[in-house]
């Protein structure tokens, strides 16, 4: 069967809504539970182990999410061709704290704490919001933009109303306010951010009217997963990705992982089963060991 196409740019699953740029997340400390999971982030972490989460998690990707932000700069001499006019920067948001769900994973289990032996990470943010590290990160890019994309006195940005992606986008202009200079005309870099909810999901907008229709249905959508599934072998045995990962954050009151069976294609083109645990955990290792969370 020929996979359907798909005619819209980006998407990416908001529970947040709004019209107008949130608030910085740093402003909103969230009391959350002590950790010992953070350990994870600091002692070991198993390159094969972690391909195999981020492996697995993304055979139930057949739509790329990029949430986004976009920079839009005069071409710089030198690294694009002297026709080239725009360079153009697309950006994921920033490290940020994990979600409070475990989706597809056990019928009515929807606690990540319930896979898990130890205690969930203290991210001091609500869920998904981006960590203090993670806008540090944002930050540095912004301030180091300016080395790749020289005058950026006409550089726009767009974002969602996603808040962390409006947040990224702050943080991103308060590295390139620091960093820009004023031009020969006088004119300096605008620090503004354009906050468009159609540009990053054309099918399903935060508001607004949808710019595409879907050229697929769902049944498309899980045959051209389980044809994906069938002609690409995981990088590992899931059994295995298993047993490595309840090593590190041991058997919760959901029980033992390969209890969840392997992975399931519903109706829908989404991934149920034990694959659902290895990718929000193997997300939560990515996300405390770049946010620096310490360890003990």
């Amino acid at each position: 069967m020929e996979v359907p196409t798909v005619t819209h740019a980006t998407a990416h699953a908001a529970p947040e809504r709004s019209s107008s740029p949130p608030e910085s997340s740093s402003t909103h400390p969230e009391a959350a539970e002590s950790s010992d999971l953070r350990l994870l982030s600091t002692q070991r972490r198993p390159r094969r182990l972690l391909l195999c989460l981020f492996s697995s998690a993304a055979l139930a990707l057949v739509l790329i999410a990029i949430a986004g932000i976009v920079t839009v700069t005069a071409a710089p001499a030198g690294l694009l061709p002297s026709s080239a006019r725009r360079q153009v920067f697309v950006l994921r948001h920033c490290v940020r704290s994990s979600s409070s769900m475990v989706k597809r994973a056990k019928d009515g289990v929807l606690d990540p704490a319930a896979y898990t032996s130890h205690p969930l990470p203290a991210w001091g943010v609500p869920p998904k919001w981006c960590t203090p590290i993670g806008m540090d990160i944002l930050k540095g890019t912004g301030a180091d933009l300016q080395r790749l994309a020289g005058d950026v006195s006409a550089l726009r940005v767009i974002s969602d109303t996603s808040m962390r992606d409006a947040d990224s986008a702050l943080a991103l202009l308060q590295g390139l306010e620091g960093a820009a200079a004023v031009t020969d005309s006088g004119e300096g870099f605008q620090a503004s951010v354009a906050y468009d909810p159609i540009a990053f999901d054309t099918l399903e907008p935060d508001k607004g009217l949808a710019l595409c229709e879907a050229q697929f249905t769902d049944d498309d959508l899980a045959a051209a997963v389980r044809a994906r599934l069938a002609s690409i072998p995981p990088p590992q045995p899931i059994s295995e990705a298993e047993q490595e990962l309840e090593a590190l954050i041991g058997v919760g009151r959901a029980g033992p992982l390969a209890a969840l069976g392997a992975p399931t294609v519903h109706d829908d083109g989404s991934l149920h089963g034990s694959v659902a645990v290895l990718k929000h955990f193997g997300q939560m290792l990515l996300y405390t060991f770049a946010s620096g969370m310490p360890a003990g």
